[in-house]
């Protein structure tokens, strides 16, 4: 196994561990809450730091790893320490600073975002935001140290510490709910994001990286460099983010069932989106390093072998959220306080939300890709567009279709930026659609047609009424039979990973 598919395969290990985590995290509050107040509470004013944990890295990761690549390559080390330094103290200046005027303005800032709540719901979130805003600072400060590690391709500490941050937050919500209520959940929030980014300190500090101030920054070519290329950056992903806003806006006006229905769907739909996306976040330093190179040839390989992997691994999960969405909601949350009622309500979000997956993950890509091209304008234009047509859709869409018009506004507004992305990237780069994606995406259709015959099939001969084991027999016997027929059909990818698997247990037999 090469280094990459051996970075690759530890960034999704750790991915997938996180990402159960936070859904232990998530069962804590469906349990305790279910669709309540409190948890719509807590879920709208998380969003404020979860957005934020999702905008922070991808703009330092976007702005820094480029420009150390290039450092590195010139082997100008002692420049890139001085970066730092700067970076350190811009860093601890903006998240000390949104901090602080998040926190002295939390109660217009509550208003806007959940309009349909009443006064006394209002103070609840503002109540709980309050204790939310200091994350903002940690948030910062891992987003700097994690793309730090990554320039250097060192993904295991950053990896890691989002493991933490869920471990922290599931282990202070034990701690601190049966004694401060719901507030205990801002609380621990914001615990774990202070002792993920913790975690990183032993990593860079391997690095003799400079903790001190550098006010220096006048007349640095490039601060200037990553300063033009900041706004746009940050533009088009506070646009990107904007739809999870309007999310609470307009669902704040539907019922307060609503806006948790949605976030338990939501995290779902995000568990096997960012695993299958964190495990493309490698990919990110190869298309900057091939772009140093002038090596356009490399670059659409890797870009489209990242898309074949995306279709291979999102568009049967989508199928599968179709098929077992109810009983999969079931198995995860139906506990204590959270009943069939809310599984409903929950199941009718996560259909639409499922439509969007590979979408979603693909936008993703193509951002990565112009990004490694230093062209931050095209990725804001689509972004804005994409906004607009999710706004006009969920407006349009939500008298007929409750909040599953927002679900749904979300994943075809998605469709249509890949579209206008990949249009654009094909312009500046040439084709990079070959032969080859097109056969493994007829390959997936033929296997997710089968999956789906097979798991209606099973359901007809075998009705089960336990959620579990109705989840665990129809998805695993849909799963066996969709990577069977892709074996069959020689799909390259799954041939791929069959061949590791033997040739692992041949050497461990030996």
């Amino acid at each position: 196994m090469s280094r990459f598919q051996q970075i690759v395969a530890m960034v999704f290990v750790l991915s997938l561990f996180g990402r159960i985590l936070g859904f232990v995290r998530n069962l804590f509050v469906s349990s305790t809450y279910g669709t309540s107040i409190e948890a719509s509470a807590y879920y709208a004013a998380v969003v404020i730091p979860t957005t934020l944990w999702i905008i922070f890295p991808t703009v330092v990761n976007s702005l820094y790893i480029p420009t150390m690549k290039g450092l590195l390559a010139a082997g100008e080390e002692q420049r890139g320490h001085e970066l730092y330094s700067k970076l350190f103290t811009l860093t601890i200046l903006a998240g000390g600073g949104i901090s602080l005027f998040g926190w002295l303005l939390n109660g217009p800032i509550t208003q806007l975002l959940v309009p349909g709540f009443s006064p006394a719901e209002q103070q609840l979130v503002a109540g709980q935001l309050a204790w939310m805003w200091p994350s903002v600072l940690f948030i910062a400060l891992l987003s700097l140290w994690s793309s730090l590690l990554q320039a250097r391709d060192r993904f295991f500490a950053s990896t890691l510490s989002t493991v933490v941050n869920s471990a922290v937050t599931i282990l202070c919500f034990f701690l601190l709910v049966p004694s401060l209520g719901a507030t205990g959940l801002a609380v621990a929030t914001t615990i774990g994001f202070a002792l993920a980014a913790a975690t990183l300190v032993p990593s860079v500090l391997t690095l003799n990286m400079p903790f001190r101030l550098n006010f220096h920054w006048r007349g640095d070519p490039l601060l200037r460099s990553m300063g033009e290329r900041f706004v746009p950056i940050l533009f088009a992903l506070i646009l990107g983010q904007i739809t999870v806003f309007f999310e609470k806006i307009i669902g704040s006006g539907l019922g307060e069932a609503q806006i948790s229905a949605l976030a338990y769907a939501a995290t779902i739909v995000q568990l096997p989106m960012m695993v299958v996306g964190a495990a493309t976040v490698p990919l990110f330093p190869l298309l900057s390093e091939y772009v140093k190179q002038d090596n356009l040839r490399e670059m659409k390989r890797v870009l489209t072998l990242g898309l074949r992997y995306l279709l291979v691994l999102l568009v049967p999960i989508s199928v599968g959220f179709f098929l077992l969405g109810k009983p999969l909601i079931a198995m995860l949350y139906q506990y204590n306080n959270f009943g069939p009622d809310d599984t409903a309500l929950t199941y009718w979000a996560l259909m639409f939300y499922g439509l969007g997956l590979f979408a979603v993950a693909a936008r993703d890509l193509f951002t990565r890709a112009f990004y490694a091209l230093e062209n931050t304008r095209t990725p804001v234009i689509f972004a804005a567009v994409n906004v607009a047509v999710f706004i006009s859709l969920g407006l349009l869409l939500v008298p007929w279709l409750d909040h599953g018009g927002i679900a749904l506004a979300s994943s075809l507004a998605a469709f249509l930026n890949i579209a206008l992305l990949a249009v654009a990237l094909r312009r500046r780069i040439g084709p990079f659609a070959t032969a080859e994606l097109y056969r493994t995406a007829g390959k997936a259709f033929l296997a997710v047609l089968a999956m789906a015959a097979a798991v209606l099939l099973l359901q007809w001969l075998l009705p089960l009424r336990n959620a579990w084991l109705a989840c665990l027999a129809y998805a695993g016997a849909g799963a066996l039979v969709y990577g069977l027929v892709l074996y069959l059909v020689q799909e390259p990818l799954i041939s791929e990973i069959v061949g590791k698997i033997r040739r692992k247990a041949a050497r461990a037999g030996q």
